[in-house]
């Protein structure tokens, strides 16, 4: 799957980088190779803008949650159903993952746009051509 780096930021208390790929929705990694930063990737074939930024703000929070062990899968969640997930934090915790997901948002959003605007000029460009081959 094709997919392009927008850059690595601060997601409080570690880096995470930034990734567009193909495809709609989004997903993270604490660690996709043994020795690498944490990856956010977002579809970029997503022609909404406020959809990027909720798939963005989503992952943001998920994964601080998760860091900070408020994120919980059923025991007995053999298939590892990504439905079952819960999460479990008072008022003050989740305060706290909104501030550092926020600041994040804040820094990643301009380049993020960026990125996201010259992937959707290259696909109707690809599209285009496409549709003047027939």
């Amino acid at each position: 799957m094709k997919d392009r780096k927008v850059g690595v930021y601060a997601l409080q208390p570690v880096n995470v980088e930034v990734r567009l790929r193909e495809g709609y929705g989004a997903a993270f990694a604490n660690r996709p190779t043994n020795d690498s930063t944490p990856v956010i990737w977002i579809g970029a074939d997503e022609t909404n803008w406020s959809r990027v930024v909720g798939s963005l703000l989503h992952e943001a929070l998920e994964f601080e949650a998760t860091i900070a062990n408020q994120r919980w899968v059923p025991s007995v969640d053999v298939a590892r159903d990504l439905a079952g997930f819960l999460f479990v934090m008072d008022h003050t915790q989740f305060g706290e993952i909104v501030a550092r997901s926020g600041v994040f948002m804040a820094i990643v959003l301009p380049d993020l746009a960026s990125a996201w605007n010259r992937w959707q000029k290259k696909a109707k460009k690809r599209a285009k051509k496409g549709a003047d081959d027939e």
